[in-house]
Protein backbone atom coordinates (compact mmCIF):
# COMPACT_ATOMS: atom_id res chain seq x y z
CA UNK A 1 0.00 0.00 0.00
CA UNK A 2 1.35 3.41 -0.91
CA UNK A 3 1.78 5.85 2.04
CA UNK A 4 1.43 9.54 1.15
CA UNK A 5 4.67 11.56 1.67
CA UNK A 6 3.02 13.87 4.24
CA UNK A 7 2.13 10.93 6.52
CA UNK A 8 5.72 9.68 6.42
CA UNK A 9 7.00 13.10 7.50
CA UNK A 10 4.61 13.56 10.47
CA UNK A 11 6.31 10.96 12.78
CA UNK A 12 9.68 12.44 11.95
CA UNK A 13 8.45 15.94 12.88
CA UNK A 14 7.00 14.61 16.15
CA UNK A 15 10.30 12.95 17.08
CA UNK A 16 12.23 16.16 16.35
CA UNK A 17 9.82 18.24 18.51
CA UNK A 18 10.12 15.83 21.46
CA UNK A 19 13.92 15.91 21.20
CA UNK A 20 13.95 19.72 21.08
CA UNK A 21 11.74 20.14 24.19
CA UNK A 22 13.75 17.53 26.11
CA UNK A 23 16.97 19.40 25.32
CA UNK A 24 15.33 22.71 26.36
CA UNK A 25 14.22 21.32 29.72
CA UNK A 26 17.69 19.95 30.47
CA UNK A 27 19.35 23.29 29.68
CA UNK A 28 16.89 25.34 31.78
CA UNK A 29 16.11 22.83 34.53
CA UNK A 30 17.32 25.17 37.32
CA UNK A 31 15.10 28.03 36.13
CA UNK A 32 12.10 25.71 35.85
CA UNK A 33 12.66 24.47 39.42
CA UNK A 34 12.88 28.02 40.74
CA UNK A 35 9.65 29.02 39.00
CA UNK A 36 7.84 26.03 40.49
CA UNK A 37 8.73 27.32 43.98
CA UNK A 38 7.39 30.86 43.44
CA UNK A 39 4.34 31.65 45.53
CA UNK A 40 4.70 28.92 48.14
CA UNK A 41 3.29 30.17 51.48
CA UNK A 42 5.83 28.39 53.68
CA UNK A 43 9.61 28.28 53.91
CA UNK A 44 11.44 26.57 51.07
CA UNK A 45 13.61 23.58 51.87
CA UNK A 46 16.25 23.28 49.15
CA UNK A 47 18.92 20.58 49.06
CA UNK A 48 22.23 21.86 47.71
CA UNK A 49 25.05 20.02 45.97
CA UNK A 50 26.47 18.82 49.31
CA UNK A 51 23.12 17.26 50.23
CA UNK A 52 22.68 19.81 53.03
CA UNK A 53 19.27 21.36 53.68
CA UNK A 54 19.03 25.15 53.51
CA UNK A 55 16.02 27.03 54.87
CA UNK A 56 14.79 30.05 52.93
CA UNK A 57 12.24 32.10 54.86
CA UNK A 58 9.78 34.30 53.04
CA UNK A 59 9.49 37.89 54.30
CA UNK A 60 6.27 38.84 56.04
CA UNK A 61 4.57 42.13 55.26
CA UNK A 62 2.39 42.35 58.38
CA UNK A 63 4.94 42.47 61.22
CA UNK A 64 4.48 45.15 63.89
CA UNK A 65 7.73 47.08 64.18
CA UNK A 66 8.88 49.13 67.17
CA UNK A 67 11.60 51.79 66.90
CA UNK A 68 11.28 53.29 70.39
CA UNK A 69 14.80 52.26 71.33
CA UNK A 70 16.43 53.16 68.03
CA UNK A 71 17.11 56.78 68.93
CA UNK A 72 18.37 56.38 72.49
CA UNK A 73 18.84 59.52 74.59
CA UNK A 74 22.30 58.17 75.51
CA UNK A 75 23.40 58.53 71.89
CA UNK A 76 23.31 61.85 70.05
CA UNK A 77 22.07 60.68 66.67
CA UNK A 78 20.90 63.18 64.00
CA UNK A 79 17.27 62.71 63.00
CA UNK A 80 18.02 62.03 59.32
CA UNK A 81 20.42 59.22 60.33
CA UNK A 82 17.67 57.61 62.39
CA UNK A 83 15.22 57.82 59.47
CA UNK A 84 17.76 56.31 57.06
CA UNK A 85 18.42 53.39 59.43
CA UNK A 86 14.67 52.78 59.85
CA UNK A 87 14.30 52.48 56.06
CA UNK A 88 17.23 50.06 55.75
CA UNK A 89 16.04 47.88 58.65
CA UNK A 90 12.57 47.79 57.09
CA UNK A 91 13.96 46.36 53.86
CA UNK A 92 15.64 43.36 55.55
CA UNK A 93 14.15 39.87 55.65
CA UNK A 94 14.06 39.32 59.42
CA UNK A 95 12.25 36.01 59.05
CA UNK A 96 15.41 34.67 57.45
CA UNK A 97 17.83 36.59 59.70
CA UNK A 98 16.14 35.26 62.87
CA UNK A 99 15.30 31.88 61.27
CA UNK A 100 11.62 32.23 62.24
CA UNK A 101 8.69 31.62 59.91
CA UNK A 102 6.06 33.61 61.82
CA UNK A 103 6.98 36.95 63.43
CA UNK A 104 4.21 38.94 65.04
CA UNK A 105 6.48 41.84 66.03
CA UNK A 106 9.99 43.24 65.79
CA UNK A 107 11.88 45.81 67.83
CA UNK A 108 15.05 47.73 66.96
CA UNK A 109 17.28 49.55 69.42
CA UNK A 110 20.59 51.41 69.25
CA UNK A 111 23.43 49.75 71.16
CA UNK A 112 26.37 51.80 69.86
CA UNK A 113 26.88 55.19 68.17
CA UNK A 114 30.14 57.10 67.76
CA UNK A 115 32.08 59.14 65.20
CA UNK A 116 35.65 58.36 64.12
CA UNK A 117 38.17 59.91 61.70
CA UNK A 118 37.56 58.59 58.18
CA UNK A 119 40.14 56.44 56.41
CA UNK A 120 41.34 59.48 54.45
CA UNK A 121 41.67 61.50 57.67
CA UNK A 122 40.04 64.54 56.00
CA UNK A 123 36.54 64.01 57.41
CA UNK A 124 34.66 61.87 59.92
CA UNK A 125 32.71 58.62 59.80
CA UNK A 126 29.68 57.99 62.04
CA UNK A 127 28.98 54.41 63.10
CA UNK A 128 25.69 53.14 64.49
CA UNK A 129 25.08 49.57 65.66
CA UNK A 130 21.51 48.38 66.18
CA UNK A 131 20.09 45.29 67.84
CA UNK A 132 17.02 43.58 66.37
CA UNK A 133 14.85 40.86 67.86
CA UNK A 134 11.30 39.58 68.03
CA UNK A 135 9.07 39.32 71.08
CA UNK A 136 8.78 35.59 70.29
CA UNK A 137 12.55 35.08 70.36
CA UNK A 138 13.42 35.13 74.08
CA UNK A 139 14.12 31.51 75.06
CA UNK A 140 17.43 30.53 76.66
CA UNK A 141 19.03 29.61 73.34
CA UNK A 142 17.50 32.52 71.40
CA UNK A 143 19.63 35.37 70.11
CA UNK A 144 18.83 38.54 68.23
CA UNK A 145 20.95 40.11 65.47
CA UNK A 146 23.16 43.20 65.32
CA UNK A 147 23.58 45.46 62.28
CA UNK A 148 26.12 48.16 61.45
CA UNK A 149 25.58 51.43 59.58
CA UNK A 150 28.48 53.63 58.52
CA UNK A 151 27.78 57.27 57.55
CA UNK A 152 30.29 59.54 55.85
CA UNK A 153 30.47 63.27 56.55
CA UNK A 154 29.45 65.28 53.46
CA UNK A 155 29.71 69.06 54.01
CA UNK A 156 27.03 69.65 56.69
CA UNK A 157 25.25 66.30 56.38
CA UNK A 158 25.83 62.57 56.84
CA UNK A 159 25.36 60.10 53.98
CA UNK A 160 25.04 56.31 54.31
CA UNK A 161 28.30 54.79 53.10
CA UNK A 162 28.10 51.12 54.16
CA UNK A 163 25.53 48.87 55.80
CA UNK A 164 25.92 45.38 57.20
CA UNK A 165 22.55 43.88 58.16
CA UNK A 166 22.38 41.04 60.74
CA UNK A 167 26.14 40.34 60.65
CA UNK A 168 26.41 39.27 64.31
CA UNK A 169 24.47 37.95 67.30
CA UNK A 170 23.30 39.23 70.66
CA UNK A 171 23.33 37.59 74.08
CA UNK A 172 21.41 34.59 75.43
CA UNK A 173 17.70 34.90 76.30
CA UNK A 174 17.31 37.23 73.32
CA UNK A 175 19.06 40.11 75.11
CA UNK A 176 21.30 42.75 73.54
CA UNK A 177 25.11 42.18 73.76
CA UNK A 178 26.72 42.80 77.14
CA UNK A 179 29.23 45.20 75.62
CA UNK A 180 30.26 46.52 72.19
CA UNK A 181 33.42 48.43 71.42
CA UNK A 182 35.31 49.65 68.36
CA UNK A 183 39.08 49.21 68.06
CA UNK A 184 41.62 50.01 65.39
CA UNK A 185 42.65 46.67 63.89
CA UNK A 186 44.79 47.72 60.95
CA UNK A 187 46.53 50.61 59.21
CA UNK A 188 44.52 53.31 57.41
CA UNK A 189 42.10 53.46 60.36
CA UNK A 190 40.72 49.97 59.68
CA UNK A 191 38.28 49.29 62.52
CA UNK A 192 36.89 46.18 64.18
CA UNK A 193 33.76 45.61 66.27
CA UNK A 194 34.23 43.52 69.42
CA UNK A 195 30.95 42.03 70.68
CA UNK A 196 30.92 40.65 74.23
CA UNK A 197 28.29 37.97 74.93
CA UNK A 198 27.70 35.31 77.57
CA UNK A 199 26.36 31.78 77.91
CA UNK A 200 25.24 29.75 80.93
CA UNK A 201 23.78 26.26 81.22
CA UNK A 202 23.68 23.81 84.15
CA UNK A 203 26.79 25.12 85.88
CA UNK A 204 28.62 26.00 82.66
CA UNK A 205 29.42 29.72 82.40
CA UNK A 206 31.16 31.18 79.36
CA UNK A 207 31.90 34.66 78.06
CA UNK A 208 33.04 35.33 74.51
CA UNK A 209 34.49 38.33 72.69
CA UNK A 210 33.73 38.06 68.97
CA UNK A 211 35.84 40.22 66.66
CA UNK A 212 34.17 41.40 63.43
CA UNK A 213 35.83 43.49 60.74
CA UNK A 214 35.28 44.42 57.11
CA UNK A 215 36.77 41.88 54.69
CA UNK A 216 36.09 42.16 50.96
CA UNK A 217 33.14 44.54 51.49
CA UNK A 218 31.48 42.24 54.06
CA UNK A 219 31.47 42.28 57.85
CA UNK A 220 33.05 38.98 58.89
CA UNK A 221 33.69 37.17 62.17
CA UNK A 222 37.49 36.90 62.14
CA UNK A 223 38.27 35.90 65.74
CA UNK A 224 36.31 34.29 68.60
CA UNK A 225 37.98 34.63 72.00
CA UNK A 226 36.73 32.88 75.14
CA UNK A 227 37.52 35.41 77.84
CA UNK A 228 36.08 33.31 80.67
CA UNK A 229 34.83 29.76 81.05
CA UNK A 230 33.87 27.84 84.15
CA UNK A 231 32.20 24.49 84.75
CA UNK A 232 31.33 23.06 88.16
CA UNK A 233 32.51 19.54 87.30
CA UNK A 234 35.41 20.47 84.95
CA UNK A 235 35.18 17.57 82.45
CA UNK A 236 38.70 16.35 81.71
CA UNK A 237 38.22 16.23 77.93
CA UNK A 238 37.47 19.98 77.60
CA UNK A 239 40.03 22.79 77.85
CA UNK A 240 38.90 25.74 79.96
CA UNK A 241 40.39 29.15 80.51
CA UNK A 242 42.34 29.65 83.70
CA UNK A 243 40.11 32.33 85.22
CA UNK A 244 39.54 35.52 83.25
CA UNK A 245 41.70 35.90 80.15
CA UNK A 246 42.90 38.98 78.31
CA UNK A 247 43.09 39.90 74.63
CA UNK A 248 45.04 42.76 73.07
CA UNK A 249 45.66 44.01 69.53
CA UNK A 250 49.27 44.76 68.59
CA UNK A 251 49.60 47.94 66.51
CA UNK A 252 51.95 47.74 63.52
CA UNK A 253 52.18 48.67 59.84
CA UNK A 254 50.25 45.55 58.79
CA UNK A 255 46.91 45.79 57.00
CA UNK A 256 45.50 43.70 59.88
CA UNK A 257 47.22 43.92 63.26
CA UNK A 258 48.19 40.78 65.19
CA UNK A 259 46.17 39.66 68.24
CA UNK A 260 47.63 38.30 71.47
CA UNK A 261 45.85 36.48 74.33
CA UNK A 262 46.88 35.35 77.80
CA UNK A 263 45.36 33.89 80.96
CA UNK A 264 44.94 35.64 84.30
CA UNK A 265 48.17 35.79 86.29
CA UNK A 266 50.36 35.62 83.15
CA UNK A 267 52.47 38.65 82.18
CA UNK A 268 52.42 39.90 78.60
CA UNK A 269 56.21 39.69 78.54
CA UNK A 270 56.03 35.93 79.18
CA UNK A 271 56.14 34.99 75.50
CA UNK A 272 56.13 31.26 76.25
CA UNK A 273 52.60 31.56 77.71
CA UNK A 274 51.20 34.29 75.46
CA UNK A 275 49.45 33.14 72.27
CA UNK A 276 49.72 35.24 69.09
CA UNK A 277 47.30 35.15 66.16
CA UNK A 278 47.83 36.55 62.66
CA UNK A 279 45.36 37.33 59.89
CA UNK A 280 45.47 34.94 56.90
CA UNK A 281 43.15 36.89 54.62
CA UNK A 282 39.94 35.38 56.01
CA UNK A 283 40.39 34.98 59.76
CA UNK A 284 42.92 34.95 62.58
CA UNK A 285 44.99 31.79 63.07
CA UNK A 286 47.60 31.01 65.71
CA UNK A 287 51.14 31.84 64.67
Amino acid sequence: MHIPPIKRIIPLIFILLVSFFSFFLIIHSDNVKRKLHIGLPESLNIVNANNEQEDHFLKQNSIQVYYEGLKNDTFKIPEHITKTIEIELGRANWNEALAMEDLYNLYHETVFAQSFPSESGKSKSFYVITYTNSGANHCHGCRGRISLFKFQQKIENWQLDHKFIAFGYGDEYGLEPQKIKFVRIGNKNKLAVIVHTGYSYMGHDKETESVYTEVNDSMKLVFDFTSYEYYNDYPSDIEYTDGYSDMRIIKSNKAYFDIETKCEGIEWKDKSSVRRFVFNGKEYIEK
